[in-house]
């Protein structure tokens, strides 16, 4: 039998991320995917988002590089990212953040 306590938890965090994915297809301009097409989770015009949440604060390390980002653009009247560089299997992969706002 399922622990009752752990389904009303599961409701609630798939509830919140639904709400999550409607606010970033507005944020993009873009429209929710229903669940269950495999195809991510909000889609504009030319992209695709698979969108990831957790109710954490933002880390400190990506604040200060944003902040960094952010300053340099107004600077040079640029956009801002953030570049994240990560090694996979020996693989380096660049990740590039930028704030939807």
């Amino acid at each position: 039998m399922k622990n009752p306590e752990n389904v009303r938890r599961g409701r609630n965090s798939k509830a919140r991320g639904k709400s999550v994915e409607r606010l970033v297809a507005k944020l993009v301009e873009g429209k929710r995917i229903p669940d269950g097409t495999g195809y991510g989770d909000v889609q504009n015009v030319g992209n695709i988002y698979e969108v990831k949440s957790w109710q954490r604060p933002t880390p400190q390390w990506l604040l200060k590089a944003w902040g960094q980002a952010t300053d340099s653009a107004a600077a040079t009247s640029k956009e801002p990212y953030v570049v994240l560089s990560t090694v996979d299997g020996g693989k380096r992969r660049f990740w590039k953040i930028s704030e939807l706002t």
